[in-house]
């Protein structure tokens, strides 16, 4: 027969036992977490190292770390393009096809909606006349047979221009009135931006997701224009808080 003190001794080393086990396992749940918190942190690292400048790519949302660089105009949280890519499938070594003979299909045609131009280049050593009413060219002793055509595309990069206003300021001769026209409203208003740049700003940073400190050293290489990324930030942040109302009078709202 069991006593009352064996009894309460058998349960207190079974509480014992089992409080062992849990600690046990507490103890590799928090082993588990600081691994799990060590592995954020390095891939955090090596995001911040391989897409780019971590003030534009990375801004805390509650207890989350979101890609900056892939909000949308409006606040809006982008899919990444990267996540959203299907895993490459593996690569197998095939034994190589026998080639099949017959005619390449060639390139494809340039579309033919691009603008052309036209440049001639003249057989070397002979005389041309060109017509000055139709631009016609003739080579005095020789006649065209045929001409030789070939096309490749140019690309010519867009160009910056500062569009100057100017307000002629008139005072009227009999009363010495003064009059000046009003500026037209405008979404960038008494910014030196023409919302024209803003524009090509924001295709380039949600669309071609270009950062925005990268279009800002594009600005300094390519033109000499040497603007803040602050700036370039207050630019498009004015030109989403002008479009917001549309924004939102259009996007779906839940039934």
């Amino acid at each position: 027969m069991i006593t009352e003190a064996e009894h309460l001794q058998i349960i207190a080393a079974e509480r014992a036992q089992h409080e062992a086990i849990v600690a046990a396992k507490d103890a590799s749940l928090v082993k588990l977490q600081q691994r799990l918190d060590d592995l954020e942190e390095q891939l955090a690292r090596f995001t911040r190292l391989f897409l780019g400048k971590s003030s534009e790519r990375f801004a805390p949302i509650g207890d989350e770390v979101v890609s900056a660089q892939q909000f949308g105009l409006f606040g809006t949280i982008l899919p990444d393009p990267e996540v959203l890519a299907e895993p490459a499938a593996p690569v197998t070594e095939l034994s190589p096809k026998p080639s099949r003979k017959g005619r390449h299909p060639g390139r494809a045609p340039i579309p033919a909606h691009l603008p052309r131009r036209v440049e001639v280049i003249h057989p070397p050593g002979i005389e041309c006349l060109v017509n000055a009413a139709d631009g016609s060219v003739t080579y005095p002793g020789y006649t065209i047979i045929d001409v030789e055509r070939s096309e490749r595309v140019m690309f010519i990069p867009a160009d910056l221009y500062v569009l100057q206003t100017n307000r002629p300021v008139l005072r009227k001769l009999t009363t010495g009135h003064i009059t000046c026209a009003e500026l037209p409203d405008r979404v960038l208003a008494k910014s030196v931006a023409d919302e024209t740049l803003a524009v090509e700003l924001i295709i380039r940073k949600y669309i071609e997701h270009m950062p925005l400190y990268r279009q800002g050293k594009a600005l300094e290489r390519d033109y000499k224009w040497s603007v803040p990324e602050a700036t370039l930030v207050h630019w498009v942040q004015s030109v989403a808080t002008a479009l917001r109302p549309l924004y939102v009078s259009n996007r779906p709202r839940a039934c």
